[in-house]
């Protein structure tokens, strides 16, 4: 579980803060939003930390290092490698950082970033979205399962066997610490978000190509994470502007 930060430093965390934070990034966006390309700014006094764009393999994490106890981490990313999300989450948590979210985070950013401390702000007008992970759980404990899965398990070269069996400790380490199972990111945990997948599957829409949010109402009962948005979207329409002011892929809204 999370070690919670003191009283003291949620305390310097106001709104109007946060507000102040976003706008400070704002003012170091890159390039136009359509495009992925990373931007990591740190303010003067190591307080503000602005991450802008893909998450890369191996990128440097320096900067990220410089970010004071209790600062702020503003973060808007269309996700990458989930390994090198896992270990930029637990830089913010062990120096207790709160997160805010703009505008979009998606894919490793939803899964990893958004819940890295205890603590998650997403400001108005902003989407987080999941979806399926392209790899699966691995049989590193034991070849458990079907006789075809073993098989398969068994094809792959006995170095990328290691290297999933690597991530998936890091991972179950990570979702651990945060109260939620390895496997919680294998598929959505809401009835109306699955319902609307199975409708779409049906006719023959590729369903791991999507995304999907995740209302925040049934957050705590996963995540030990204390997630508050500004203003959760209302309806489908209103996502819909969001990935179109974007240029985002197509998000299911769950209501």
């Amino acid at each position: 579980m999370l070690v919670p930060a003191s009283q003291a430093l949620w305390a310097q965390v106001s709104q109007e803060l946060i507000r102040s934070s976003v706008d400070y990034c704002r003012g170091y966006q890159p390039a136009p939003a359509s495009e992925p390309r990373l931007s990591v700014h740190i303010s003067d006094d190591k307080t503000i930390l602005c991450y802008d764009g893909v998450i890369y393999a191996d990128e440097d994490i320096s900067t990220i290092h410089e970010l004071r106890n209790g600062g702020i981490f503003v973060i808007r990313s269309r996700g990458g490698i989930p390994a090198s999300a896992t270990k930029i989450a637990n830089i913010l948590e062990s120096k207790m950082a709160t997160v805010v979210v703009r505008d979009y985070c998606m894919s490793a950013c939803a899964a990893f970033l958004y819940i890295a401390t205890a603590r998650t702000y997403v400001v108005r007008h902003s989407v987080v979205a999941w979806h399926a992970p392209n790899y699966q759980a691995p049989l590193c404990d034991g070849l458990i399962g079907s006789s075809q899965k073993v098989k398969s398990w068994l094809d792959l070269p006995a170095e990328l066997r290691e290297q999933y069996c690597a991530f998936w400790a890091l991972q179950a380490s990570f979702f651990g610490k945060r109260g939620a199972v390895p496997d919680v990111l294998f598929s959505t945990k809401s009835t109306s978000v699955a319902r609307q997948l199975v409708r779409l599957a049906d006719r023959g829409v590729d369903i791991n190509q999507l995304f999907w949010m995740w209302h925040p109402r049934y957050h705590q009962d996963i995540f030990t994470t204390k997630v508050t948005y500004e203003s959760y979207p209302r309806e489908q329409y209103e996502v819909d502007e969001i990935a179109r002011t974007f240029g985002l892929s197509k998000i299911i809204y769950d209501p």
